[in-house]
């Protein structure tokens, strides 16, 4: 059965092996695509965070194997503007918006991609780009 974590470490995995979203990161350091919840010592700017926010099923009270599911990807940098966190954002939100992506294990069907602009955050000195995904995972 699939689950949030499963729907997580696809999205980020799916990122990973991107050459488009890879080839926006400086370096290509693939490395600062994870979780938000990550809690390392070694932050390299910009990066991309993954947050499942909701995942329920589709039918509630029946066993069914089809989920909604409302995800975040945030983008953060430390840039003197706004630019590197939209420009990489515009970069995952055309990756993904409007498809269908899966593995043998795992789907991610009619996902709806919606970018925010970068705001800065001051009490971390960062802009934070952002993109909500609302999509059915099986």
């Amino acid at each position: 059965m699939t689950t949030l974590v499963d729907v997580k470490r696809f999205l980020i995995s799916r990122m990973k092996s991107d050459t488009a979203i890879v080839a926006a990161l400086p370096i290509a350091r693939k490395d600062d695509i994870r979780e938000i919840e990550w809690q390392g010592t070694d932050f390299g700017y910009p990066n991309i965070r993954v947050h499942v926010e909701s995942f329920e099923r589709h039918t509630p009270g029946v066993e069914c194997k089809l989920f909604d599911v409302a995800a975040n990807i945030l983008v953060f940098a430390e840039d003197a503007s706004s630019l590197k966190a939209d420009t990489i954002a515009s970069v995952i939100w055309d990756a993904l918006d409007t498809k269908t992506i899966g593995s043998n294990s795992i789907k991610l069907l009619n996902i709806k991609a919606k970018h925010f602009g970068a705001m800065w955050v001051s009490e971390a000195g960062l802009w934070r780009s952002e993109i909500v995904l609302g999509f059915q995972a099986s």
